[in-house]
């Protein structure tokens, strides 16, 4: 929708599909001074300040053309000034912002808005935090579209359930500031003969005064240390709030709907499966398909064809034909209703409707599809992490053992049998850009292929590889999946019609687990459920598989990668940290020994409830200062999540090796995990608590600083997460390295030692050398390599060098590590796709691939993806 627009109004594609309209900035470096001095010196400037300067005075960038002979071209030279236009929240929390063009942004700015940049009054609390989340979400991505006319959409009240549990309840309290308390001091240094106050030493001159200053006090055999401290209130107007854990029984609320919808099956996309997550005009909604019409004529029966809903079932007060009805909400999925006082003249939600029915109309009632429900690329397997295993409450070596099998069992077998090995090629592989897809064709083409040197290389790298950065790291196999969560839908249906929901009559309440539906398991079995971000046991769920008569009759194809968790009497979304319906996901799994730690979790370890106040006042306007100071908290906020979580598996991993006794560390872990949801949610909402420094406040605490500071597991992630940097790089001294009694230093040991070793006697038949790839080529005579087009293939080769160095050139731990090669990947492809490649020129460039080990790799992957048959038939069959 949104490129739609910006194509109809001024914005322009050049050949290549790109555009100097709009940029993206990421403020994620400062600028050092230049070390000179007078009055022309460069100052150093941080992130935070060149972004307040953009913000403020704009981007002005000269582009620059040159020609083949890379001479500038000075008629084509551009200077365009930028204007700062918008950010989702997940580039905020990255830095980055798009700019556009200066003429363009008025209107592109109101369109994106709905006009409320315009309408929301300037001043101190202005909304710009709700304005800036949810203005970008017609920016995403769409995988398709589908429109709705809102007509057939029914706006329902939210409603909330509740329990009451025992809890582990996350507040605040107020810092106090310690300070040396010369007062008290007095009563030290009188008897001495000196004061730190002038008055007494006027009053006493038998007092001589001396200053407050360790050296001056020093010099008069006063040690400053023997001063008292004493606690006061900070005086700076700044949040010096720190989190305690209070144990208690506490009422906890679901949100039953929040985020999500329902669809009719009549109009749900033939191409997408169980769910649609639809994004527009500050809105978005995880729409579950269902029979929602064949609910209504169930209830409605002889009456169907001529029911209305009720009078106020709808939020806006609309007398809807119940025939009429294709898609319910809630007004959660709503976000223009924060706005409702500014989209029209009397600020009532029905004509705050009528505005918004207008733009929507404007745009066809339009949503952008931006996902829907998919299988694991490992079949019934799912991987799970070691934030996961590291909370499984035991150190028992033989049920570790049990829960680490299936990993070891799946590596082994990758050594040891070669379509198991070939099948994970296929999993792992690509649609482009994927040297596995190039094996998997070559051995589809001659298996022989297989017992080559290149794939025997190949397959140890790999399997190594899967070894090294996943399972000792604690991304281990289980049978189970990330299911996306959907909330209570026959509760929904019977709210629409005006039945009880409370007692929708499909889930029972129990105190050691919560009642869920999903066909990815069968009837009856106990599954473990985690939700990221997942730092405590508390954040563990037990969950039963029950598959109510009503869910299966109206909800049949929800398909195997959904489950329906019951929020009616539980605590699931504070157990989950904060879900929603949105299309979150849980990783759940019936592996029996997680299964069965999940429920001891549950029964003993209370969940945890976010109670620190949310800021209500804000400072902010609607000048771009402001816009420039919120961005910058939110990009700071960014590497909190992640903080918060390798603190909490270090206070674990000393939990554990502790014996699972110390209270203050397991306070920690459960702050932590509250502190990782405010971190996230920064973007949308405030908290009375600066996340950064209470995290630092954590760290410093003496039961956080043991001798050896780093279990073994966590080392080799920061080492391999270090690996995939081209910066900041966080290096571990192996001095401070030990193997703790903690779940994750136990499974990699069990991993380490289960998985075997080829180079034992036993496997000898697995180790023979193989052949060169070389031999399988079709051998090409004199006569045919002068067919070869020499020119093209110099050509074709710099193509690719440019391309495996820009690719080599990438930072692998970045979130945009895919993109950004798929992006490198396409413009090489690009320059490739005008040259037809004979037969004799592709043998020649396969040829050249082996003399170029480098780009080996690369030159394979553009070559098959350039024209894969005839690449095959370079090879004998």
């Amino acid at each position: 929708m949104f490129s739609a627009y910006l194509l109809k109004h001024g914005v322009t594609l050049s050949k290549k599909g790109n555009s100097l309209d709009l940029i993206l900035m990421k403020f994620d470096y400062g600028v050092d001074a230049d070390g000179s001095t007078g009055d022309d010196s460069r100052p150093s400037v941080s992130a935070n300040e060149l972004r307040k300067y953009f913000y403020e005075n704009n981007a002005t960038i000269t582009w620059v053309t040159f020609d083949k002979n890379k001479k500038e071209v000075p008629e084509l030279t551009k200077t365009i000034t930028y204007k700062m236009l918008c950010r989702n929240p997940g580039k905020a929390k990255k830095g980055e912002c798009f700019f556009i063009r200066e003429e363009l942004y008025t209107n592109v700015i109101r369109y994106i808005t709905m006009g409320l940049i315009d309408k929301i009054p300037d001043g101190k609390g202005a909304k710009i935090v709700e304005l800036s989340a949810y203005a970008p979400l017609i920016t995403a991505t769409a995988m398709d579209f589908i429109h709705i006319p809102l007509n057939n959409i029914l706006v329902l009240k939210d409603e909330k359930a509740s329990c009451r549990k025992q809890a582990c309840i996350v507040g605040v309290e107020q810092q106090k500031k310690k300070v040396r308390d010369f007062k008290a001091f007095e009563k030290i240094l009188n008897p001495m003969g000196y004061t730190t106050y002038k008055t007494i030493s006027e009053d006493y001159p038998e007092y001589r005064l001396i200053g407050r200053t360790k050296r001056e006090l020093l010099e008069h055999g006063i040690d400053i240390n023997d001063c008292p401290i004493k606690e006061t209130d900070f005086s700076d107007g700044k949040i010096h709030n720190k989190c305690v854990v209070k144990r208690d029984e506490k009422e906890i609320s679901n949100i039953l709907w929040d985020g999500m919808g329902l669809i009719d099956s009549s109009i749900f996309p033939s191409d997408m499966n169980g769910f649609i997550y639809c994004r527009s005009h500050f809105f978005k909604s995880c729409l579950f398909k269902g029979n929602i019409q064949q609910f209504f004529q169930d209830y409605y029966r002889d009456d169907y064809d001529s029911a209305y809903i009720a009078s106020g079932v709808d939020m806006f007060g609309r007398k809807m034909k119940v025939s009429d009805i294709k898609v319910i909400v809630t007004d959660n999925s709503l976000k223009w209703l924060k706005f409702t006082d500014y989209m029209s003249e009397s600020g009532t939600p029905q004509a705050a409707f009528k505005a918004y029915k207008k733009i929507m109309k404007n745009d066809g009632y339009t949503f952008q599809i931006v996902k829907t429900a998919h299988s694991s690329k490992y079949g019934d397997l799912q991987r799970t992490s070691f934030q996961m295993n590291n909370t499984l409450l035991t150190t028992d070596e033989n049920i570790l053992e049990k829960i680490a099998s299936t990993s070891i069992d799946f590596c082994n077998n990758l050594k040891l049998d070669d379509g198991a090995f070939i099948d994970y090629l296929q999993a792992t592989s690509t649609e482009k850009y994927s040297i596995n897809k190039v094996m998997v064709a070559l051995y589809n083409w001659n298996k022989d292929i297989i017992n080559t040197e290149y794939f025997k290389k190949k397959r140890r790298e790999m399997i190594s590889s899967l070894k090294r950065e996943r399972l000792l790291i604690g991304k281990l196999f289980q049978n189970g999946d990330n299911l996306t969560i959907c909330g209570n839908p026959i509760a929904m249906l019977m709210k629409v019609t005006g039945q009880d929901f409370l007692h929708e009559g499909c889930f029972c309440t129990h105190d050691d687990r919560i009642e869920c539906y999903t066909k990815r398991f069968a009837e009856g079995e106990r599954l473990a459920g985690f939700r990221n971000p997942h730092n405590s046991p508390n954040n563990i769920v037990c969950l039963e598989n029950v598959y109510p008569e009503e869910l299966v009759k109206y909800f049949p194809d929800l398909g195997k990668e959904i489950i329906v968790i019951n929020g009616i009497g539980t605590d699931v979304q504070d157990r989950l940290n904060s879900q929603d319906l949105d299309s979150d996901t849980i990783y759940a799994t019936n592996q029996p020994e997680m299964a069965e730690l999940a429920q001891k979790a549950y029964l003993e370890y209370p969940t945890i409830v976010n109670d620190i106040p949310k800021s209500t006042n804000s400072d902010y306007d609607k000048s771009m200062v402001s816009f420039a100071v919120m961005d910058n908290k939110i990009a700071n906020a960014q590497s909190d999540t992640g903080v918060s979580s390798n603190i909490a598996q270090l206070a674990l991993s000393y939990w554990f090796d502790g014996g699972c006794e110390s209270t203050e560390l397991e306070d920690i872990f459960i702050i932590c995990s509250v502190l990782a949801q405010c971190s996230i949610d920064s973007a949308k909402r405030n908290f009375d608590i600066a996340v950064g420094k209470e995290l630092s406040r954590i760290q410093k605490l003496e039961c956080m600083n043991p001798q050896k500071k780093y279990p073994k597991f966590y080392a080799d992630v920061q080492e391999l997460k270090d690996r995939k940097k081209k910066s900041k790089k966080k290096e571990i001294d192996t001095k401070e390295v030990k193997l703790f009694n903690c779940p994750m230093d136990i499974l990699y040991q069990i991993i380490d030692e289960g998985i075997i070793d080829l180079r034992e006697n036993k496997y000898k038949a697995f180790r023979g050398k193989g052949t060169s790839l070389r031999n399988f080529l079709i051998p090409l005579s004199k006569e045919d390599r002068n067919k070869a087009n020499r020119k093209q293939q110099n050509s074709i080769i710099e193509i690719v060098e440019t391309y495996d160095k820009e690719v080599k050139g990438l930072e692998k731990g970045s979130e945009h590590y895919s993109s950004d090669k798929q992006d490198i990947y396409d413009e090489c492809m690009r320059k490739l796709s005008g040259r037809k490649i004979n037969e004799y020129t592709m043998r020649a460039l396969i040829g050249k691939a082996f003399d170029n080990p480098k780009i080996k790799d690369s030159l394979f992957v553009t070559l098959y993806d350039s024209n894969p048959e005839l690449f095959l038939k370079m090879f004998k069959n």
